[in-house]
């Protein structure tokens, strides 16, 4: 599985699988970010599918779906998720885009401390 490393703390990737749970906690991640929709495309794993294995993995998990345009309400869960956070976060959705524009976004909700 490839990330991209958008902060210290924070990296992206495409849709997971129940796979990628192991090697996501062996890289040290602690925090799992859903902004993918669940029935968005066709074979995609709902997220409660990946939570129940993340979780199971001693992962937090945040189901945070970004559809069409970002709200108030999104930015707000995101912030609390990463800052909640006790290392590092993954953010998934289709390609990461949508993960890397919904913590920019949080980023700019005042300060992300």
């Amino acid at each position: 599985m490839k990330t991209t490393k958008i902060s210290n703390d924070f990296h992206v990737t495409g849709q997971l699988e129940l796979a990628n749970i192991p090697e996501i906690t062996a890289a040290g991640f602690t925090t799992v970010i859903c902004n993918r929709p669940d029935n968005e495309g066709w074979g995609q794993i709902n997220h409660d599918v990946v939570k129940t294995a993340a979780e199971k993995a001693g992962l937090s998990f945040h189901y945070i779906p970004v559809g069409g345009g970002l709200t108030h309400e999104m930015v707000h869960q995101m912030k609390t998720a990463i800052t909640s956070s006790k290392g590092m976060v993954l953010g998934y959705c289709k390609s990461g885009m949508r993960a890397a524009n919904l913590y920019q976004a949080a980023l700019q909700h005042k300060t992300l401390t």
